[in-house]
């Protein structure tokens, strides 16, 4: 597997109304460049030897690509 590097981003808004604590407004963007890469995987090996074959083991790698950019947000409320 390659090195990879990402760039998040994340801001944040508060207010501070009469009625409530605190309303908090937040926003975060993943995989702001939306870099293709692949942080974990697995190998699986096996043997198959059809009639007269003399192969060595199979080995097959996989592997679990990440998500591109991304979007979360949310609402924070404080009483």
């Amino acid at each position: 597997m390659n090195d990879y590097f990402t760039n998040n981003f994340a801001i944040l808004y508060r207010l501070k109304p009469k009625w409530i604590d605190e309303i908090g407004f937040n926003l975060m963007v993943n995989n702001l460049l939306d870099k293709k890469y692949v942080s974990n995987g697995y190998t699986y090996s096996y043997y198959y030897r059809p009639q007269g074959s003399t192969d060595n083991a199979i080995t097959e790698n996989f592997y679990y690509p990440q998500a591109g950019i991304n979007f979360l947000t949310g609402i924070t409320l404080k009483f």
